[in-house]
């Protein structure tokens, strides 16, 4: 997964040169229950570029530039070779309000816990994805 053009066209290229979005570390997922075929889902972390001193970055070890923020998105694939981002390319994990614990930062732990179905509260099978934070 890399920036295109998509990314391109919303990016306001600024003093660091870099490009709008990195991802990184995409965590992909075969669904097991996808009925009649495989259906793969990536929880992608999108380092959204650049924040430097002036706009909050207050590491003093870091770079003159750092992620202004990191989330996660969603994309799907039916072979886990080609994935598309889905959902508008809206965080499917958003980062929190300014000064929550979870405000510049959020990452997918590595496997989704599958919670199986079948009774009363719970009658069909979920996802459940955890998540650390930081601000």
């Amino acid at each position: 997964m890399s920036p295109d053009a998509f990314d391109n066209a919303t990016h306001c290229h600024d003093e660091f040169h870099e490009p709008p979005v990195d991802y990184y570390g995409g965590i992909v997922y075969q669904y097991p229950y996808a009925g009649n075929g495989s259906i793969y889902f990536m929880l992608l972390p999108r380092l959204h570029h650049w924040a430097g001193p002036k706009q909050g970055w207050s590491s003093p070890d870091s770079s003159p530039g750092g992620p202004a923020k990191i989330d996660v998105g969603l994309a799907v694939s039916r072979d886990g070779i080609k994935f598309t981002q889905v959902g508008g390319r809206l965080p499917f994990i958003p980062v929190g309000q300014t000064g929550s614990w979870e405000s510049r930062m959020v990452w997918a732990l590595p496997t989704p816990v599958l919670m199986p179905g079948g009774t009363p509260d719970r009658p069909e099978p979920e996802l459940w994805i955890y998540y650390s934070g930081g601000n």
